[in-house]
């Protein structure tokens, strides 16, 4: 699952997170989320699709 930090105090995954936190979640990122670190799922279809080009 997909890291990010939060830029903003936010109300994700059913608790509320402050600035700077880092937290796993899957849906739509907005401008309150800054990505960290792809997901294990996401980063495999990434290489497959390199090493078919």
């Amino acid at each position: 699952m997909p890291k990010y930090k939060v830029l903003q105090k936010s109300f994700i995954n059913n608790r509320i997170c402050e600035e700077g936190d880092i937290v796993e979640y899957e849906g739509d990122v907005s401008e309150n989320l800054e990505l960290v670190k792809k997901g294990k799922a996401k980063a495999e279809s990434s290489e497959s699709e390199a090493s078919e080009e």
